[in-house]
């Protein structure tokens, strides 16, 4: 791939999810392009410190209108689940 060049903006989710880097994973899983400051800026703590409490998506602003209304459409749906807790359900029965 060739190099290229873009815009990108800051956003902070409205809906705060339990565990940040696990709700992206979900996402990014789910096909969303998003790229977490997390994951830019090396380490949860590092950015914990520069924004403290802040759960921040960096969005990238030269997508075509297409592709980032879809993005954010994705964003909205998933911020709308409660995020899962991790791990096996007790409640579920032995096959």
């Amino acid at each position: 791939m060739e190099p290229a060049a873009g815009y990108s903006a800051f956003a902070e989710l409205r809906t705060p999810q339990d565990d940040f880097l696990a709700w992206v994973v979900r996402c990014g899983r789910a096909g969303l392009r998003i790229n977490p400051t997390v994951v830019h800026g090396g380490t949860s703590a590092a950015w914990d410190a520069l924004y403290p409490g802040a759960q921040l998506l960096r969005l990238n602003l030269s997508e075509t209108p297409v592709t980032f209304q879809q993005g954010l459409d994705m964003i909205r749906l998933h911020t709308r689940c409660p995020t899962p807790a991790l791990g096996a359900r007790k409640d579920r029965a032995s096959p």
